[in-house]
């Protein structure tokens, strides 16, 4: 790992002692730039990693934020983009599993409410459909 907080400072002080150096004037524009690559890559690493920690718990909300933050960071993101793809993959198909078990819950209720009124042929169809 490098340490570019160390060069700058180093290129800092020699600007201090002589400001028309340009080779020093160089270093600590390419060192801030390096140190600034190496904090934004640093911050991507971790909020993928916290990302994939909320994937595997299957809090899949939270961890298609986290991806999206990424995006917003570095666009383009391959890790980020094929978690939110597998993400809205399961969050669609735990929607699709919602919707079916309430049509069949309202099936069922309203094949209980048929019987009740000793509409047997009916309920039946209800309780087929649930």
């Amino acid at each position: 790992k490098k340490h570019y907080l160390q060069y700058i400072q180093e290129w800092s002080k020699t600007l201090l002692r002589e400001p028309q150096n340009e080779e020093a004037k160089e270093g600590l524009k390419t060192d801030q730039a390096l140190l600034k690559q190496q904090q934004k890559k640093e911050r991507i690493n971790t909020i993928i990693s916290r990302g994939i920690d909320l994937f595997l718990n299957k809090e899949y909300v939270q961890s298609k934020d986290d991806f999206q933050q990424i995006l917003i960071i570095e666009p383009g993101n391959e890790v980020a983009n094929e978690y939110i793809t597998k993400i809205d993959g399961i969050l669609n198909k735990i929607q699709e599993e919602r919707i079916q078990k309430n049509e069949a819950e309202k099936h069922f209720m309203l094949g209980v409410d048929l019987f009740n009124k000793k509409e047997y042929d009916k309920a039946q169809e209800e309780f087929s459909d649930a």
